[in-house]
């Protein structure tokens, strides 16, 4: 189930043979039965009520198998965000995802943004180097723009991090490596890159941001008030950049004239 305060509701599922049947519930009420049944395929219902707080609800009406991928719920105003956030996730894992699911997926929204935030794991593992994984990290960013062409891609990169050792917690120093991987494959392929970790105070500060209760004291996560901040931090970069872009708008719009 869904809970949201919208007029419109789409829910993404993979149609596949003899795919099994849902039923749909909009505040307890039954609106409709569909069928998963068919090509092997994403397929998509849509539902648009009055505006207004609802509960959507989808169960199973049989044992045939059912996959679903996630809701969508929207109002006739404002943005939409969408995260898609997998425990443990690493960037080289775009590169495994069906291409026409995906494809399909982001074109049925056309997005005006794209965020890829990714590193922290992958900053685990002492195999990869700063040409590799600018090798792979552009393959993956070449796969996004293909599926979304006119979107623009955010590359975000890695908090600060550190290490349990036998010395105690050490600064992990294979974050440089991503971090500089990902500079580079962003400005390779014409993307904005916004430096987490320097955001933070740069390398070695997780400690501080634990300190202030905005770190858990796994070094490796925040709390959720350092999330909020983080959050906030990017949006005023992103809107001031905005800005920039509308005054520059406007004057090129005047000297036209």
């Amino acid at each position: 189930y869904v809970e949201a305060e919208s007029s419109r509701f789409e829910l993404y599922y993979f149609q596949q043979p003899g795919g099994g049947s849902l039923q749909i519930f909009d505040n307890g009420n039954s609106v409709d039965v569909i069928s998963t049944d068919g090509p092997a395929g994403p397929a998509y219902f849509a539902l648009d009520t009055d505006p207004g707080q609802h509960r959507l609800e989808v169960e199973t009406v049989d044992r045939a198998p059912v996959r679903l991928f996630g809701w969508v719920a929207e109002r006739a105003m404002g943005v939409t965000y969408e995260a898609l956030g997998i425990n443990g996730a690493t960037a080289p894992m775009i590169l495994d995802w069906d291409d026409a699911t995906l494809q399909s997926n982001i074109a049925h929204h056309t997005p005006a943004m794209i965020v890829l935030a990714y590193g922290t794991n992958e900053a685990g593992r002492k195999a990869w180097t700063v040409e590799s994984y600018k090798e792979t990290f552009s393959r993956i960013i070449q796969k996004v723009r293909a599926a979304a062409p006119a979107s623009t891609i955010l590359v975000v990169g890695p908090p600060d991090r550190f290490t349990r050792t036998r010395k105690g917690w050490q600064v992990l120093d294979q974050v440089d490596t991503i971090v500089e991987a990902q500079r580079k494959a962003a400005a390779e392929n014409g993307c904005p890159f916004w430096d987490l970790r320097s955001k933070m105070g740069g390398k070695a500060t997780m400690p501080v941001w634990i300190n202030a209760g905005l770190a858990q004291n796994d070094h490796v996560h925040f709390t959720s008030e350092g999330y909020r901040l983080l959050g906030e931090a990017l949006y005023r970069d992103l809107m001031s950049q905005y800005e920039l872009f509308e005054k520059a708008r406007a004057n090129l719009l005047a000297s036209r004239e």
